[in-house]
């Protein structure tokens, strides 16, 4: 069951996952003095992320430690969807992030950013040169 998802912005790529306390229905939010929630969510590919969850100004959550490492283990991009999401159970937390490489009629396709070949380098451009 999805929990939220979220088109990322450049600070949730490069400072912190910012979420409205009224997207995280199942995720318990941090009260009684206490400063953060430790999240542990599983990846697509099975593997565990530790993130803490902070309570944020203007009614949001803020995902820090744990989650840059995660965009950048990831290659994570701004415009990317990022979806928690829990098992009929809720045993536990999921993250997946999708990426739309491409689109049909002008609507986004999604695809998890572990199907998709990573990018180390540019892609060189196709340069045509002529000889006369």
């Amino acid at each position: 069951m999805e929990i939220f998802s979220k088109l990322l912005t450049i600070s949730d790529v490069t400072s912190g996952l910012s979420i409205p306390t009224g997207d995280l229905l199942h995720i318990p939010i941090p009260k009684g003095g206490r400063r953060y929630i430790g999240l542990v969510v599983k990846d697509s590919i099975g593997q565990v992320w530790k993130f803490h969850l902070y309570p944020n100004s203007h009614d949001t959550l803020a995902f820090t430690e744990g989650w840059l490492e995660f965009v950048k283990a990831k290659g994570v991009r701004v415009g990317d969807k990022v979806i928690f999401s829990t098992g009929n159970n809720h045993e536990h937390c999921s993250i997946v992030v999708m990426r739309s490489p491409f689109t049909f009629q002008g609507e986004p396709i999604y695809m998890d950013v572990e199907e998709l070949p990573r990018e180390r380098l540019p892609i060189p451009t196709t340069e045509f040169i002529f000889f006369k």
